[in-house]
């Protein structure tokens, strides 16, 4: 699949990986350290699904768009009678890392969606980014 950069650049789409942000969250809300561990774990891992371990790769993270919301939560005692209002800030629901590559230059981008594997979203957003600081040279 082909994907053109601000610079009209196309390149190829040779990868996706997408997982749910919050997958394995047993209990309490999301918030900003937590959403905070998730970006910077993204950004860690990010090359693992396609080189394996590989942690010297540029990544570009789109930055999410937090949504934030009033919930409301109870405080101890927890007996039902103490409800308080908070504020609580959370990532959209997928994580979605994408590589792209032109046989010269490659690179991995991160993105956050609602939509399971947005096409126009991920078009859109691919087509705001300069190639060149988005990716780097292959070493062969």
């Amino acid at each position: 699949m082909k994907v053109t950069f601000k610079e009209g650049k196309t390149a190829n789409l040779t990868g996706v990986n997408q997982t749910i942000t919050y997958a394995g969250l047993l209990e309490g809300y999301p918030n900003k350290s937590l959403n905070d561990s998730i970006i910077k774990s993204a950004i860690e891992d990010a090359a693992i699904p396609f080189f394996y371990q590989r942690r010297d790769v540029v990544t570009t993270v789109i930055t999410p768009e937090i949504q934030i919301e009033e919930v409301e939560v109870e405080t101890f005692p927890f007996n039902g009678k103490n409800k308080v209002k908070k504020q609580v800030e959370s990532l959209p629901s997928y994580k979605i890392v994408l590589m792209v590559d032109d046989y010269d230059r490659y690179g991995f981008i991160i993105l956050f969606s609602n939509d399971f594997f947005n096409y126009e979203l991920m078009k859109d957003k691919l087509s705001e980014l300069n190639w060149k600081e988005v990716t780097q040279e292959y070493c062969w």
